[in-house]
């Protein structure tokens, strides 16, 4: 794995963390809401209960005495023709998808001097993404809401009868586990289970001993 800068700051709480396991480790958070004319990258501020999400985040990592804070929000100015770029590879399968839209979303986000835990939001995200880490640009993107009708549904419902979810705690949770340096996992009811790969084991929540010592 490549070393960067965010990985050296997340190598030297984890040092911490083993040197006195009783004590809370308190991870700063610099969240930013993508502003933009495409619908599908704008993020408005009041459609997302950041306090909520944080709280459920921090509610998993628990066990890791690990605690995320928001340290600073604002609102960023998106690359208005990457964005509409982004937004028109919706309809793709998912592998196309993947391969094009890193490109198109590094030049939608401005660069961040910072090494520190950004957190960058944009409305939607197609085919089921929950959210994404760059760890060469040291950010977590997260959409707003997802659409059934932007995955694969032929009802253009979830499972649940819904046509739309808003984003959930445990997801930011997850991606905030590989800006921790976590990698995917096969493991039952485990934070970091995710994937195709993994079908047939039950996803959850739990953290396990390994992944916090």
């Amino acid at each position: 794995m490549k070393i960067t800068k965010l990985n050296l700051v997340i190598i030297s709480l984890l040092l911490c963390l083993n040197a006195s396991t009783a004590e809370l480790i308190r991870v700063p958070l610099r969240v930013h809401f993508l502003k933009s004319a495409v619908p599908e990258v704008n993020a408005p501020k009041e459609k997302t209960n950041l306090k909520e999400l944080v709280a459920e985040a921090n509610r998993i990592w628990k066990p890791a005495d690990i605690e995320f804070f928001i340290e600073k929000q604002d609102v960023i100015e998106a690359d208005e023709k990457a964005a509409r770029a982004y937004a028109d590879l919706f309809g793709m399968d998912k592998r196309a998808f993947m391969a094009q839209s890193n490109r198109q979303l590094n030049r939608v986000i401005p660069k961040f001097k910072d090494s520190v835990f950004h957190v960058v939001f944009l409305h939607t995200m197609p085919l089921g993404f929950g959210g994404r880490y760059f760890p060469d640009r040291g950010f977590v993107l997260l959409p707003q809401m997802k659409y059934a009708k932007h995955g694969k549904s032929p009802t253009g419902k979830f499972h649940d009868g819904r046509t739309e979810r808003p984003l959930e705690g445990k997801v930011v949770a997850h991606e905030l586990g590989h800006a921790m340096s976590l990698m995917h996992e096969k493991l039952e009811d485990n934070l970091m289970t995710s994937g195709p790969q993994v079908r047939g084991i039950k996803r959850g929540t739990s953290i396990a001993e390994k992944q916090i010592v």
